[in-house]
């Protein structure tokens, strides 16, 4: 019998990891060998190894990591071709199997190429949220927020434009509505993709509480500037939501501070402003609606860079190090093969002159 697939993605802090710790549960094989547990994730990440392997490896050949662009292409080499074949026939015995990785969502068109039959389960949030997440969890790439808004842009265009053009195949979930209603979901996955799973009361409660998926109390003044500060991050989360199986649940908007709704009436100006004006305009945002959390962000940051610049000051010493312990090694291989060249001239005077010559000559008689 041919296996079934399921692929489940979405951006970085979406909720991959919480949605994939209950279908490892609930009966699907998900890798014999997953990364370990951390401070961030400390349930685990249910991230097979090598496929996380595979796709960081595609993108660091390209100059890439997970904050990828909105214009990067995946285009296979050959050798990357016989890698993911032989993934895919390690895996074939089982019967039920499939992985969950972030970085999937760049590679989507290559993957069904390879497994025309599987199944996608994408997962998205709402951008402001996703940020906030990453902020809090300070990867060392995290070197900018505005390019984490651009990486949230580039992989949901690519599940959207996906979605798009293989609906039956495609199961696209806020992550919220996902938690708030776990039986409808577990009741979606059988109905769309036939899937017969596990997925009772006990599996949820030991895999999911509810605190743990974090959202953003958001005023509508929020919502206003967060539309100037990245107007197609703010258009690609209501394209999702008009077009998902499980949209995002209403919100009840939050009390807007005179604060934020004097940022949200400024924001108006800068409808056509650069990009360095809404990155202004970011920081602006996040200072009124998460204090502490751009607090720390930017403290975190701050040892960061101190510690990149001691790593330069220090390799920058020890290749100053390492080129004068060259020169003076130079410098005595010069001095040496001066010392040689003089021995040989000298050598060669002597044996010019008349005695050594006349001497040479009597040696021979």
């Amino acid at each position: 019998m041919q296996s079934q697939v399921l692929i489940l993605t979405g951006m970085h802090r979406s909720a991959t990891s919480l949605v994939a710790s209950l279908l490892e549960r609930a009966g699907v094989h998900l890798g014999t060998r997953l990364l370990a547990p951390n401070a961030q994730n400390p349930r685990g990440f249910f991230e097979d190894v090598e496929f996380y392997k595979f796709h960081e490896n595609a993108l660091h050949a390209r100059g890439q990591n997970i904050l990828v662009s909105r214009t990067f292409t995946f285009e296979p080499t050959p050798e990357e071709h016989t890698r993911a074949d032989a993934l895919l026939a390690a895996r074939a015995q089982y019967p039920l199997w499939g992985w969950k990785d972030p970085r999937t969502s760049l590679f989507l068109d290559f993957w069904r190429e390879k497994i025309p039959h599987a199944f996608f389960l994408f997962l998205y949030r709402h951008p402001f949220d996703v940020l906030l997440s990453m902020m809090r969890r300070n990867e060392w790439y995290m070197l900018g927020l505005w390019e984490g808004l651009e990486a949230w842009y580039a992989y949901n265009r690519a599940l959207a434009n996906f979605r798009a053009q293989h609906p039956a195949q495609t199961l696209l979930c806020s992550s919220y509505a996902v938690v708030d209603d776990l039986d409808a979901f577990h009741a979606r996955l059988q109905d769309h993709f036939g899937l017969r799973l596990n997925l009772d009361a006990a599996t949820r409660e030991a895999s999911y509480q509810p605190n743990e998926l974090q959202r953003a109390s958001l005023a509508r003044a929020t919502e206003k500037i967060f539309q100037v500060v990245h107007p197609d991050a703010y258009a690609l989360y209501q394209e999702l939501n008009q077009h998902a199986d499980f949209p995002a649940p209403a919100f009840a908007p939050a009390d807007a501070s005179l604060e934020l709704e004097a940022l949200a009436h400024f924001s108006n100006a800068l409808t056509h402003a650069d990009n360095a004006a809404r990155r202004g305009l970011l920081f602006a945002l996040l200072g009124l609606v998460q204090p502490a959390a751009l607090e720390t962000y930017l403290a975190n940051q701050a040892r960061e860079l101190a510690d990149l610049a001691r790593a330069r000051d220090e390799n920058a010493a020890q290749r100053d190090a390492w080129q004068n312990t060259a020169e003076e090694r130079a410098q005595i291989i010069r001095e040496q093969q001066e010392w040689a060249n003089a021995r040989m001239s000298d050598l060669e005077k002597l044996e010019a002159h008349p005695i050594v010559r006349g001497l040479k000559k009597l040696g021979q008689v």
